[in-house]
């Protein structure tokens, strides 16, 4: 009998394949029943010993991938902070940005009114404009209403310490920097209650809405940011309050209406950053 035969051309005899060329062995070596017991107890040592390596192995491939899983959980972690911050600082550029462009329209739209009320007076008669002055009430001369010192178009309110629109918003926006979330907020509604008609109240309600959001405080966050889209369908902040309306309702477990919001950000702002932000998100 070829015994070097049971394991196959080519390859190592494997325990079964060894315990059989015993049993050959043994039986035409006139072998007894002990001999047998034996080998019988040896080959099911040997397969106790590959059972607890491959439990070994499988543990560690276990803990691998565990370790793994969690390197890729921290990494997500960390791009998600990064993204975050990013994105505020983004967001404090264009307001900055937006803010002066806006009060350089602000300024310009009151020069030509106050150049066209000058060009209406001077057509006045002599007569008409002496009479005027004689009936004109003390302290309405012209430049009485142009408001605080710096302040475009006069917009400063009581109540606020004279701080004119952009100094309340700015102050609002500087105490968001600082995390005194509590004064951020404060401020960003003065603002709305005092300029609805203002430079930036979209630009306010959508702080007010990342307030919230940065807190934690899910629902209020969507009610704000719906607000914002709502009042102020033409923002520039539409794109990043539409992804921040996904982010809210992912914060309460809302995972496919958080989806159907980033597929709307890509859907209708396709060249916003926030695009490129909802689809790694889509691919979680």
């Amino acid at each position: 009998m070829r015994i070097g035969a049971v394991g196959g051309p080519g390859r190592a005899p494997g325990p079964c394949a060894l315990l059989l060329a015993a049993v050959a062995l043994l039986a035409g070596c006139g072998a007894t029943r002990e001999d047998f017991v034996r080998l019988e107890s040896a080959g099911a040592d040997q397969h106790a010993q590959v059972r607890q390596e491959v439990a070994a192995l499988r543990q560690s491939f276990e803990q691998l991938s565990s370790a793994v899983r969690q390197l890729r959980a921290d990494f997500d972690a960390r791009l998600d902070e990064v993204n975050n911050r990013v994105g505020i600082v983004e967001s404090l550029m264009r307001d900055n940005e937006q803010m002066f462009q806006r009060f350089q329209r602000r300024l310009q739209e009151s020069q030509q009114r106050q150049q066209e009320t000058e060009e209406g007076l001077e057509e006045q008669a002599p007569s008409d404009t002496g009479r005027a002055s004689r009936e004109r009430p003390a302290g309405s001369a012209r430049g009485d209403s142009a408001g605080a010192p710096g302040d475009p178009g006069g917009r400063s309110r009581a109540g606020t310490g004279g701080a004119s629109e952009i100094d309340l918003y700015n102050g609002a926006l500087n105490d968001y920097q600082a995390g005194r979330f509590d004064l951020a907020l404060a401020g960003f509604r003065e603002y709305l209650r005092l300029y609805p008609d203002g430079t930036s109240p979209d630009n306010a309600q959508f702080w007010v809405g990342r307030i919230h959001l940065d807190e934690e405080q899910y629902d209020a966050a969507i009610r704000e940011f719906e607000r914002l889209l709502a009042s102020y369908p033409e923002t520039d902040k539409a794109a990043q309050a539409t992804f921040y309306l996904g982010n809210a309702n992912r914060g309460l477990g809302n995972k496919e209406r958080a989806r159907a919001y980033y597929r709307e950000v890509i859907e209708r702002y396709p060249a916003s950053q926030e695009s490129q932000l909802a689809r790694r998100e889509l691919d979680r």
